[in-house]
């Protein structure tokens, strides 16, 4: 499916208010549920600080129950916080400015099951403020882009999940907002589709729309965020590009080659943690203090490398780490028990 080029935001609540702001701004954030028969506190969110900028994909990532879902209920107007503030563009957040400001797909959406696409679509459009012509020309345009351009008299309760999941963009997006938040917007998409959406994703941010994604497809979030951040019970661990969030440090390094003789193989197998041979191709795994020893091995015994990898810790590895040390989420109140986690 070719997407065409998003379009920039809308106008709508174009306040400017200067070159600081912040697209989401929350600050000393904290909620606090009580529930059961005994009212027993729970902290979903532990004294927040949160700050995303203008124009940038921002990564939202953390385990069940971490506080990624009260967030984003609370950055919508959804939910009221305990204490703190938050914005969006410098309005208070669940305001009528935030909310012109702001699109949001939430992880499970659900639509009005009897209605066309097209018809569903339209009614969202002009609940969002736009005018009946531009919005009928205006959702033409949408679901072109999310691909559903071919399914708009199709019932949305005939839609897959993969359909769903587009659909749900396509409403958040209809009003052109400055600010999209969307919570596991590729679930339930196969790999072409998953390409799609990261593809469109990528064209709203260069159109200039920030957009604020809750996400545990951690493959997905390396592709295509600037920044991100990981939250683990109610607090921000770590924040930051990928190579700040991410040990610089090479620990290992793969290495490929061709011709590799016998004599050769037996002088990798003393201290290389993997080596595996299949016909004239041979792959090993060394420590970084050892790749020039494996180099001289591998030439010396007549063969050609052809490739030499440092292996790096991946995005999954330094979250799984920052979780563990910062030990288990509490369980959480109801409202948060869908926040999915890793």
């Amino acid at each position: 499916m070719a997407l065409p080029p998003a379009e920039p935001p809308g106008r709508a609540g174009q306040t400017v208010k200067g070159r600081d702001m912040k697209a989401i701004a929350a600050k000393s954030l904290k909620m606090v549920y009580r529930s059961g028969v005994l009212l027993k506190r729970k902290v979903a969110l532990d004294s927040l600080d949160l700050a995303v900028e203008e124009g940038e994909i921002f990564g939202y990532l953390g385990p069940n129950g971490a506080g990624k879902s009260t967030t984003i209920k609370i950055l919508t107007g959804i939910a009221r916080a305990t204490a703190g503030t938050a914005e969006i563009l410098g309005a208070p957040a669940g305001s009528l400015e935030a909310r012109r400001n702001t699109g949001l797909l939430p992880e499970e959406p659900h639509f009005y099951e009897y209605l066309r696409a097209a018809e569903a679509l339209f009614l969202y459009a002009r609940l969002s403020g736009l005018r009946r012509r531009e919005a009928r020309s205006r959702c033409d345009e949408v679901l072109e882009q999310v691909g559903l351009a071919g399914s708009r008299r199709r019932r949305l309760g005939d839609f897959s999940r993969g359909m769903r999941q587009r659909f749900g963009l396509a409403q958040a997006i209809v009003h052109r907002p400055r600010v999209l938040l969307l919570d596991e917007p590729m679930s339930g998409l196969d790999s072409p589709e998953r390409r799609d959406i990261q593809e469109l994703t990528l064209r709203l941010r260069d159109a200039g729309t920030t957009v604020f994604l809750s996400s545990h497809a951690l493959h997905d979030v390396e592709k295509i965020c600037d920044r991100v951040g990981i939250v683990h019970r109610g607090r921000l661990q770590a924040v930051g590009k990928l190579s700040d969030v991410l040990p610089r440090r090479v620990k290992c390094v793969d290495l490929s080659a061709d011709g590799v003789s016998p004599e050769g193989l037996r002088k990798l197998e003393d201290f290389a943690t993997t080596l595996s041979k299949d016909g004239a191709s041979t792959w090993a795994r060394v420590r970084e203090d050892e790749v020039g020893k494996a180099i001289d091995i591998i030439r010396g015994a007549g063969g050609q490398i052809r490739e030499v990898a440092p292996r790096r810790m991946t995005l999954e590895k330094a979250f799984l780490q920052m979780s563990r040390k910062a030990g288990p989420a509490e369980e959480e109140e109801r409202d948060d028990a869908d926040d999915s986690g890793v």
